[in-house]
């Protein structure tokens, strides 16, 4: 299940743990996030994330972001993001999404289009309105494939301090290798952001 990551309305620093760290690094912005997901199961991961935004005009920007990740599951690997935003006002984004994973434990390639609407309602309560589509490029092949494509809506409040987050919403899953059919899902997570170091 592909989480949306809802704005801060600080999106230039890319800061959401409000702790004395650095922020910048040569106009880049590092964080630490970790936290508990159930989505078949229950995982504990964290994700470093280095990132840089480049603004456009008052209200457009394109960010670049890398993630390393990994999980209980050992489900590590790292993702390359290139995404497209532009605000509406500050408490509403459009964002255009690109990014590429590759995962050592099926030594593949997937990548992620869409599009996602955010929506902040007041300073501890947000929404995000998502659709994606999912190619994977399996060892050994040469070409990519569309493997799924899914619609989510994803609830998020901020539960302690603006470091410790809840998020849950359902989502419909059109996989390959059920012809495309819709299947319902939902996923619950519990997100620690340790801030920028």
């Amino acid at each position: 299940f592909r989480r949306a990551q809802i704005l801060n309305t600080n999106r230039n620093s890319g800061s959401r743990g409000g702790l004395s760290y650095y922020e910048n690094l040569k106009g880049f912005s590092t964080k630490l996030t970790g936290g508990l997901e159930y989505s078949g199961g229950l995982i504990a991961y964290w994700r470093f994330r280095i990132n840089r935004n480049f603004v456009l005009s008052q209200n457009q920007k394109i960010t670049f972001i890398h993630d390393f990740f990994d999980d209980t599951r050992d489900r590590k690997g790292q993702t390359a993001i290139l995404n497209y935003d532009y605000s509406f006002s500050k408490t509403k984004v459009f964002r255009i999404v690109n990014e590429e994973t590759y995962r050592d434990e099926f030594n593949t390639f997937e990548t992620w289009h869409g599009f996602t609407f955010y929506h902040q309602l007041d300073e501890k309560n947000f929404m995000s309105y998502d659709y994606r589509l999912k190619s994977i490029n399996p060892a050994g092949r040469d070409t990519f494939y569309l493997d799924l494509h899914t619609s989510t809506i994803t609830y998020r409040r901020l539960l302690y301090r603006k470091h410790l987050y809840g998020e849950m919403g359902p989502a419909v899953f059109f996989p390959k290798d059920k012809n495309f059919e819709g299947l319902l899902g939902f996923t619950f997570k519990i997100e620690l952001i340790l801030g920028n170091i």
